[in-house]
């Protein structure tokens, strides 16, 4: 099981909020970028006793396909005889250990297939995949310090039939006229720049057939292009998405050969930026902003396809969700934060009974505020999702009371008449009854739930979660019956040794 960080309380998304910034030529981000992990071994990760590592969630890794290229051929439209796969339903990037060094693009190399294990590849063309991240490489790209990356859909290419999704994998045309495009990829390239592809498509998830075909259009786009690339492709909606770090993280780690990145240098050039509706004359508002998070995620700059290829002026944008330069805030003004001092407003009762009724969104820390009133002071915690309903929490808190004990009502508790159940059995007793309201934004629980999902201690709730909670609140109030309403701001916390969430917690995930 992997080691739960108290601090990090529940989960995911409401109604985000919107965070105006200022538009640069390449924005940079002060966000921390994650470090490399103590061994990288990728071999590990095929164990079938699989532990969530430092950074991966506890999540199955969903199997592709067992086929090989003959048998597929026909129905994917490929012609490529010499195309071939190895199958199984994880892969390693390569081998450290032998005569491979992943990323270097040695694809003429002996490849070491693990029986857990699969790639294919032509003389030009590689293709490896691990877990659910696939890599692709063309023509051998070598490492580099200096990194120019770019989202694919939009910014490289875009649907050439106009439909709002390719028809099939051969309808797509170059974002603007090819020698513009490839031209400049072929400078960047003799300018010593990595080309590299970052793209999510999790439309392919475990599909065997779409994997095949997305990967043969890559090829078809990479041929006509004709500049060494690289490729990587989040297969579905995980750690590798972006915005996530997950597939800058893995590129760093065992795609470039070892060679550090130069994030001055670097840069990433996407469409989801961002830009409001009429950035210029007719201009939609852009679909997503994650593409200018990513590179924000990475510390590397960050240009639109607009303002890269064509030297379009550069445009305003807004940045949704929580904002995680807040927490970062948080973070440097608790850096060491005791247990007693976590929840400063917070008193308890050194003599008689009482009953505490918490009120909060999912994740926004009160099962942390609960295991301590009961590790600490001894109170019982009620909460909905050991008990699984609310008339066992009613019961159980008007049994603990009759026993002589103070209760802890660990649910979210959002409405009035929630609350008065338990107001009814403090009257019903003659026990005081105070309200400790956590006000932990949603979004911040919401970040805090994300958080959780990425170091392994467990899922994330659903949206619907979040907007249940903020559907039925009502501000708690002494007029309802208790003694006192207590505010309970969020003080972040972090193991000393969870070094991973600290930094997920300065990075934008969503």
């Amino acid at each position: 099981m992997p080691k739960r960080a108290s601090s990090l309380d529940p989960q995911p998304e409401t109604r985000p909020t919107k965070t105006r910034a200022v538009a640069k030529a390449a924005s940079k981000s002060t966000a921390p970028t994650l470090s490399p992990s103590s061994s990288s071994s990728s071999s590990s990760s095929s164990s079938t006793s699989h532990k969530p590592s430092q950074f991966a969630p506890a999540k199955k890794i969903h199997p592709f396909f067992t086929m090989t290229r003959s048998k597929s051929a026909s129905r994917h439209g490929g012609s490529d005889a010499t195309l071939r796969i190895a199958v199984g339903a994880q892969a390693v990037f390569g081998d450290t250990s032998d005569d491979v060094t992943p990323g270097t693009g040695d694809t003429n190399e002996p490849i070491r297939v693990t029986p857990s294990g699969r790639e294919f590849h032509d003389e030009d063309f590689g293709v490896r995949v691990h877990g659910t991240l696939c890599v692709v490489e063309y023509k051998q790209p070598q490492p580099s310090a200096r990194i120019a990356s770019f989202d694919l859909d939009k910014t490289l290419i875009h649907v050439k039939s106009g439909r709002k999704w390719p028809k099939d994998r051969h309808d797509w045309e170059f974002l603007g006229p090819r020698d513009v495009v490839r031209n400049k990829l072929v400078q960047l390239h003799e300018d010593g720049y990595k080309l590299v592809i970052f793209t999510n498509q999790a439309g392919i998830g475990s599909d065997k057939g779409k994997l095949v075909d997305f990967q043969l259009k890559i090829k078809d786009i990479l041929h006509n292009l004709d500049v060494p690339f690289q490729v990587f492709i989040a297969c579905t909606k995980d750690m590798y998405r972006k915005p996530l770090p997950g597939m800058w993280h893995y590129f760093v780690e065992h795609g470039n050969g070892g060679v550090a990145i130069d994030r001055e240098a670097s840069f990433f050039v996407g469409d989801a930026a961002g830009r409001p509706y009429g950035w210029k004359p007719k201009a939609k508002k852009d679909f997503a902003d994650t593409d200018r998070k990513f590179a924000l995620n990475a510390g590397i700059g960050f240009h639109t396809p607009d303002e890269f290829f064509f030297e379009e002026p550069i445009a305003p944008f807004e940045l949704t969700g929580y904002d995680p330069q807040f927490f970062a805030t948080l973070l440097a003004a608790t850096t060491a934060v005791p247990a007693s001092s976590r929840f400063p407003t917070v008193t308890v009762r050194e003599e008689g009974q009482e009953i505490l009724v918490l009120v909060g969104s999912p994740g926004s820390g009160k099962s942390t505020l609960s295991a301590w009133l009961r590790d600490e002071h001894g109170y019982t915690v009620v909460n909905q999702d050991t008990l699984r309903s609310r008339e066992k929490c009613v019961k159980e808190a008007r049994l603990a009371v009759q026993r002589g004990e103070s209760v802890v009502i660990d649910n979210t508790n959002g409405s009035k008449e929630t609350r008065a159940l338990y107001l009814e059995i403090a009257q019903a007793h003659d026990v005081p009854a105070r309200c400790l309201h956590l006000t932990t934004p949603v979004p911040l629980a919401q970040h805090l739930d994300m958080i959780r999902d990425l170091t392994g201690q467990r899922p994330r709730l659903p949206t619907v979660a979040f907007n249940a909670y903020v559907s039925r609140f009502v501000q708690p109030s002494a007029d309802e019956g208790f003694h006192e309403v207590v505010p309970v701001p969020f003080v972040p916390f972090f193991a000393e040794d969870d070094d991973m969430a600290r930094k997920l917690a300065a990075m934008w995930l969503t």
